[in-house]
């Protein structure tokens, strides 16, 4: 007879990474990636049946209790929507719900079947009204101070997510046009062919589609005279 294993999955849409505590609970810690892409990808976590301890008297050992895994992964999307600013529940959610069984995130963004297809676009516009609101949020903050420190960094992310260029995300707009050269570690523009600190190639393809010679390439990083 094969044995039943009690697993569900946690479906995460936040750009930011997850990690809720569960005093008591034995794992007491779950703890989820932040999701590059809200409008197209997203995160899991697997979990399994936990467990807590009921302690009677000094006499007697703990007795232990199972805490099925479904309850554990509700726990985990409830806690953590109910504590974050701009929640109505049905309206305006974090995009986090949980799933009975182990599913795989390609599984998920591919449409396994109908009822995993309906929970993650639900999901998904539910959170979309969520960044909006933090998003308007943001706004009045910055109409009142005027000092980006009063922006919190989910309702950045909000509205890079949605697409909304702020004067009070300009930064983070900035370093979003930015990568790391894999030679020398500074960092250079996104489009960059050329390092213009150590001068390494970082894109090959486009170099040599797009300059005949190395000394024509580097030219474009030389600086003026």
């Amino acid at each position: 007879m094969e044995e039943y294993v009690d697993i569900s999955t946690v479906v995460s849409l936040l750009p930011i990474p997850l990690c809720e505590h569960k005093p008591g609970l034995q794992p007491s810690e779950y703890i989820i990636k932040a999701v590059k892409n809200p409008m197209r990808d997203c995160e899991v976590l697997w979990v399994s049946r936990a467990r807590f301890p009921v302690y009677i008297d000094e006499h007697r050992p703990a007795l232990v209790v199972p805490e099925p895994s479904d309850r554990v992964a509700a726990a985990i999307c409830r806690d953590y929507k109910t504590t974050v600013s701009g929640f109505e529940s049905e309206v305006a959610e974090p995009g986090l719900f949980w799933l009975k069984d182990q599913y795989k995130i390609g599984e998920i963004l591919n449409g396994i079947d109908a009822k995993v297809t309906r929970a993650l676009e639900r999901a998904r516009a539910l959170q979309n009204e969520w960044f909006k609101r933090l998003v308007v949020q943001a706004d009045d903050n910055w109409g009142k101070y005027r000092m980006r420190r009063m922006v919190s960094d989910i309702e950045r992310l909000a509205a890079v997510a949605l697409g909304m260029e702020k004067e009070w995300n300009i930064d983070t707009m900035v370093e979003r046009a930015l990568t790391v050269c894999k030679f020398c570690r500074s960092q250079v523009n996104n489009d960059a062919i050329v390092c213009p600190q150590c001068h390494g190639i970082l894109n090959i393809e486009r170099a040599t589609k797009e300059f005949k010679t190395i000394d024509q390439l580097l030219q474009t990083v030389a600086p003026a005279k």
